[in-house]
């Protein structure tokens, strides 16, 4: 009897053991089929998945440490996304034009502005530069910046469609570890600011210009007179008509720069108030009237009563006196102006027509421009200063307004103003 519990109670204790070997197979097998599907869910980029934690002490702790794992590599990865979701919305929005490179020149990123700059059409990710932008001086840029594994700027020129652009293009080489990885080029369109320099010089030149003749003219009989011609009363009076017209000049041409600067600059005060254009235009034109009449020239006003327009009168003033005597000057003897206004919509049309000898048509779209004359000889001559007509080009914009010139040489010219 013995014998048979010792039989039984081996036979229990290994079935005990079988079955304890068994399930304890069984939940480790789960355990780990658990954890390789966590660390498959890594491969994909998933780290959402949690392994399950059996109860066995020595996997806890390291199933336990897969899940904490995962948890801190997801929290890396989301940051990691919402970073670079921002990075690219920058790069989408901002004006310059971006685009990055893999180490053979294989477009990998182009934003908006890119393809805006350079009128790129359709996707340029996977091409070579050469392929989306035909600009050699673009591929020269990448090619510089991959070579010379530094970064690198040159201003690129090119014509598109009737104007040239021009953008200036900085290249940074992406280094790797051990080697250069691509490269990023910034393009920013600076054609506006060459047209701002070109102006500025052009000014710079026009006003020294324009300064330099009437100061060597004072200079020069200054020195005549010092010379002895002083002594002689008819040499020394014609003389000093000729210094005094000459420093007229100048003054006309400071305070001409002078009230332009004020004027672009915001600084000229307007008050802007209902004013009945017929009494007005009347008041301007009166005048003229004497000067008219003595060149021979006929004027004439047709300005409906109820015309009302928002201006300010000082300016408004100004500039019809600057218009009506551009037109006096250049109309000959027996010639005509007639202003006039007429309704359009809710703006009021002032035309001022002449019978001069008008302007080319190469000039007609820069004679608002500072200094430009149409002719030069007869404008100094007749005491122009250029400015004028800039002048009045400002404030008329500034009061909310729009001027046009339409004209045909030896057939006069018109000038247009669109008030409210």
């Amino acid at each position: 009897m013995t014998v048979t519990i010792i039989m039984s109670s081996m036979t229990l204790l290994a079935v005990g053991c079988a079955l304890g070997f068994f399930l304890a197979m069984r939940f480790t097998k789960k355990a780990l089929r658990s954890a390789t599907h966590v660390l498959r869910g890594f491969e994909a980029r998933n780290f959402k998945q949690r392994a399950v934690v059996p109860r066995s002490p020595h996997l806890a702790i390291l199933l336990r440490t897969l899940n904490e794992t995962a948890e801190h590599l997801n929290r890396h990865f989301l940051s990691a996304n919402q970073e670079k979701t921002r990075l690219s919305r920058i790069l989408m929005s901002i004006v310059e034009g971006v685009l990055v490179t893999d180490e053979n020149g294989v477009i990998e990123f182009v934003n908006p502005a890119f393809s805006t700059i350079f009128c790129v059409e359709g996707r340029c990710e996977g091409k070579k530069i050469l392929e989306c932008v035909r600009i050699p001086e673009v591929q020269a840029v990448i090619v510089s910046a991959l070579t010379q594994v530094a970064p690198y700027k040159q201003l690129i020129s090119f014509t598109q469609g009737a104007s040239e652009k021009h953008i200036l293009a900085h290249a940074t080489p992406l280094q790797g570890i051990e080697e250069v990885r691509g490269v990023v080029v910034v393009f920013s369109d600076v054609t506006e600011l060459k047209k701002l320099e070109v102006a500025r010089k052009e000014f710079v030149a026009n006003v020294s210009h324009e300064l330099k003749t009437p100061l060597t003219n004072i200079l020069g009989y200054a020195e005549t007179l010092k010379g002895g011609a002083l002594q002689q009363a008819k040499d020394a009076k014609r003389f000093l008509d000729r210094i005094e017209q000459n420093a007229y000049r100048l003054k006309s041409v400071v305070e001409g720069l002078l009230d332009l600067a004020a004027v672009e600059a915001g600084r000229f005060r307007l008050d802007l108030k209902p004013l009945a254009l017929h009494p007005f235009m009347e008041e301007v034109c009166a005048e003229f009237d004497d000067r008219c009449r003595e060149r021979g020239i006929h004027l004439t006003t047709a300005v409906p009563v109820e015309a009302l327009v928002m201006a300010d009168a000082s300016a408004l003033q100004r500039i019809f006196s600057n218009l009506l005597d551009n037109a006096m000057r250049y109309t000959p003897h027996g010639g005509s102006i007639d202003v006039s206004a007429k309704q359009s919509g809710d703006q009021w049309e002032i035309a001022i027509a002449d019978t001069g000898s008008g302007i080319p048509a190469d000039d007609l779209p820069h004679i608002f421009e500072r200094f430009y004359r149409v002719d030069k000889s007869h404008s100094r001559d007749t005491g122009g200063t250029g400015l004028g007509l800039a002048i009045v080009k400002h404030l008329v914009h500034a009061m909310g307004g729009e001027i046009h010139a339409q004209s045909e040489v030896g057939q006069g010219t018109v000038v247009t103003l669109h008030f409210s």
